[in-house]
């Protein structure tokens, strides 16, 4: 006797939100097309100081500490530069490379935008793709394809997705020491990224969770120590 074929119903639930994460990667796939077909290996404007004159002294033998701290327009980025310099050591100075660092780093932010919407209050899987969908198509907008082959944009975004990413370290269930640590990590980082990456260390402002474990003393210490981080890295990058 022959047995009826079973009907597994399409789950359409799970149907949907794969079409719409689809939906939202799409984005970044057209922009890395773009990119990946358009750019060249020539530095553009501003990239001939930051990071072409380090890259000249250093070859002379005259690169000191104070230029590698030195102000570009308003900004002191040491950490940009530095970056630069760990790229330039793999096969040269081709800011292709840093076009790719740029990519990357927007595909991070939306990634931790996805973290948060997940961790909203209220929110489901069908209105969390809604709204990353919402974010994907701004972030990779095709106005956006100057910002994304220019090497140098790394220092424009990096403080924003610092305050992304200390957004998710004060949801996290981490201690408040570790938050503390991470988020400085983080606003120091941006201080010497960009200019606005000074307010970094107010938006980054260490948060205990609900159930923290940490005295209330011990809080105090802590963020008494991130305060005068804070004050020490601000105050410095006024100097000369």
């Amino acid at each position: 006797m022959r047995l009826p074929a079973r009907r597994f119903p399409i789950p359409w639930n799970s149907v949907t939100l794969v079409l719409l994460a689809l939906v939202a990667i799409a984005p970044a796939i057209l922009m890395w097309h773009w990119v990946s077909t358009n750019w060249v290996p020539v530095p553009y404007w501003d990239e001939w100081y930051t990071p072409g004159s380090q890259f000249e002294s250093w070859y002379r033998g005259t690169l000191t500490w104070t230029e590698m701290f030195s102000q570009h327009n308003e900004t002191r980025n040491f950490f940009p530069r530095l970056i630069y310099f760990t790229l330039q050591y793999f096969g040269g100075w081709d800011v292709r490379k840093e076009m790719r660092v740029v990519f990357f780093l927007v595909c991070g932010f939306c990634l931790l935008l996805l973290h948060l919407l997940r961790r909203t209050p209220g929110a489901t899987p069908l209105s969390t793709l809604v709204g990353w969908i919402a974010m994907t198509f701004i972030c990779f907008a095709p106005v956006q394809i100057e910002n994304f082959l220019y090497g140098i944009e790394i220092e424009t975004l990096f403080p924003g997705t610092a305050v992304v990413a200390a957004a998710a370290i004060n949801l996290s269930r981490l201690s408040f020491r570790t938050k503390t640590l991470l988020n400085l990590l983080l606003a120091f980082v941006a201080n010497y990224t960009f200019a606005n990456g000074m307010l970094v260390w107010v938006l980054a402002w260490p948060l205990p969770s609900p159930n923290e474990t940490t005295s209330p003393r011990r809080r105090i210490a802590w963020s008494t120590l991130y305060a005068l981080a804070g004050a020490i890295s601000i105050g410095s990058y006024f100097i000369g």
